[in-house]
């Protein structure tokens, strides 16, 4: 079948970082993003044994740091050991979704203790203001607490954006599902690529590896239907995929 062709053009071994915020230590995590930086040049410059030892340092300093697991997962999936790999992305998507959870979580106690800072200054500014009537003076404590006002307002600390916190999600559902679809486990595969492309909508390659995963399990127009989501999202889908796939409507052989 030609599906053969475009999966060994898609699955092809890359390494990217799965970016992660300072939770835990925030000195563990700097050591450990650090030790990934310098394991994923390693890989680049082929120093593989420098770069999966570099990997496996940053873990013993932060055990639940995510970039870390899907580096490892990458060389595994670069050695053909697709088990070990799937393995490494789901250690990865379980820390990730941990970490999402405390970011979501800090910035919830961000915003609840800037609204209440923000009502004890609308308060303090009411007592100042009765007291200034009073006295016939304008003080210039009400001046203060009106800045002190306006700062807190336009201060960062808002909730992190669902596209900030999923899109990593995304990627790591990604890989695992390669992983998946290594194993000849499709149906796992299409699970992972349809998170993919629901937490990371931008990602071609994560359509393209669903369309793929549909059309070796004989399901054409599912595969045809994620080509036309990928469009839809104005990604640019090749045109030869679609025919290769219109071609064989049927079960793939």
């Amino acid at each position: 079948m030609k599906y053969r062709c475009w999966i060994m053009a898609i699955l092809a071994f890359s390494v990217v970082s799965v970016q992660s915020a300072e939770i835990g230590r925030a000195s563990d995590t700097k050591k450990a993003r650090k030790l990934c930086t310098q394991a994923t040049e390693a890989l680049k410059s082929g120093r593989v044994e420098e770069g999966r030892g570099l990997f496996r340092k940053a873990l013993e300093i932060a055990p639940d740091f995510p970039d870390a697991h899907v580096g490892l997962g990458q060389m595994a999936m670069a050695e053909q050991r697709y088990k070990d790999a799937y393995a490494a992305f789901q250690r990865a998507e379980t820390a990730y979704i941990e970490y999402a959870n405390e970011v979501i979580r800090r910035a919830q106690q961000n915003e609840n203790a800037k609204m209440d800072e923000m009502a004890r200054l609308a308060d303090a500014s009411s007592q100042v203001a009765i007291s200034s009537s009073k006295s016939g003076a304008a003080p210039m404590a009400q001046a203060k607490l009106y800045n002190r006002a306006q700062q807190l307002a336009i201060s960062d600390g808002p909730l992190p954006t669902s596209v900030e916190l999923t899109n990593p999600l995304g990627q790591i559902d990604y890989y695992a599902g390669n992983a998946l679809f290594r194993l000849g486990e499709l149906a796992g595969a299409i699970d992972y690529f349809e998170a993919s492309v629901k937490y990371s909508p931008l990602h071609l390659p994560s359509y393209v590896n669903l369309a793929i995963a549909y059309w070796k399990s004989g399901r054409s127009e599912d595969a045809l239907s994620a080509l036309a989501r990928a469009e839809a999202q104005g990604l640019k889908v090749d045109p030869k995929l679609r025919a290769d796939i219109s071609a064989a409507p049927s079960a793939a052989q």
